[in-house]
């Protein structure tokens, strides 16, 4: 082989070489990441613990023989179904876009970090399943997609993922909870009595109107109005401080069904002072909630008031 011939030989096989390492080198070390960062049996999922950013103590969701119960250091109440349907589902459907980082100096850029990441923790009966941090998200309004991202507690790599993840773990513990005050269908309403100051004022509802006790006919068009807010009152910001006991309510409403169910509406002045009511129904009796005499308390009362008359 002359000279040329070899200079060929060795310009073929470095070619060759830079070829296999480029084609199959380099797509297994690109297929090195993982396809799914987060498998998990939503059915064998007995708690799911959520640490907020900082938050050391943080929270967690047990699943019980009566349902599913948010738990907060000594405080316990019942978690609703839709909440827990909809964070199982995001369990179930984590999707991997891309890996977008390798090194733990990354973290911070997607606040997957201690300092701001929200790390969860999800536990059977046998132990823990999986342990993830999740970071920040962004949204395409062009493409009206979205992607968050999230790390393995036990690894350094952060991966972008489909969807809203950091939203579903990162509204606190509140958004597990029942809101409802009052729900009843407006056909079931068969009585409502209402009370403050030492009064008690009795009415019937029948043919889509309030009439009170002397057969006098409240407005039609404002009644209806009243009633489709009362009946499906929902309550918003929690307050598990307060106590009713040696508390009198200091406006209240009952509501009668056709099926014999009573409904009753308290409304109590806050010890805090600000908001200034505290509002409770027997719908709900594990939770409290404040309000101002603008919110909760004007669609209850305030407005019946109104309806009323100032001459009452």
């Amino acid at each position: 082989m002359n000279l040329s011939n070899k200079t060929l030989f060795i310009i073929l096989v470095v070619v060759g070489g830079i070829y296999f390492a480029t084609r199959f080198m380099g797509k297994s070390e690109a297929r090195s990441f993982r396809s799914e960062v987060v498998t998990v049996d939503t059915a064998a999922v007995s708690t799911i613990r959520i640490f907020p950013q900082g938050d050391a103590e943080g929270y967690q969701l047990q699943r019980e023989a009566g349902g599913w119960q948010l738990v907060q250091g000594d405080f316990r109440v019942p978690a609703t179904a839709s909440a827990l349907t909809g964070i199982l589902a995001s369990l179930s459907q984590i999707k991997v876009q891309r890996l977008v980082a390798r090194s733990e100096d990354k973290w911070a850029d997607y606040e997957v970090d201690a300092a701001k990441g929200t790390r969860v923790e999800v536990a059977g009966n046998s132990g823990n399943l999986t342990e993830f941090v999740v970071g920040r998200f962004n949204f395409n309004p062009n493409t009206r997609t979205a992607t968050s991202y999230i790390r393995r507690s036990d690894e350094t790599d952060v991966y972008a993922v489909d969807g809203l993840l950091s939203m579903s773990f990162s509204q606190g513990p509140d958004s597990y909870r029942n809101r409802q005050l009052i729900q009843l269908p407006q056909e079931n309403l068969t009585n409502l009595t209402y009370r403050r100051n030492g009064e008690s004022i009795a009415m019937s509802y029948r043919a889509g109107q309030l009439f009170r006790s002397t057969g006098e006919a409240l407005d039609s068009t404002e009644t209806a109005s009243y009633l489709r807010t009362l009946l499906s009152l929902n309550g918003s910001n929690f307050i598990n401080s307060f106590s009713p006991t040696g508390q009198s309510p200091t406006h209240s409403l009952v509501l009668q069904s056709a099926a014999g169910e009573a409904i009753t509406l308290n409304g109590y002045a806050n010890p805090a002072g600000n908001p200034a009511f505290v509002m409770h129904s027997s719908q709900n009796p594990v939770s409290y909630f404040t309000s101002d005499s603008t919110t909760i308390f004007q669609n209850a009362f305030g407005k019946l008031e109104e309806l009323l008359g100032s001459g009452d």
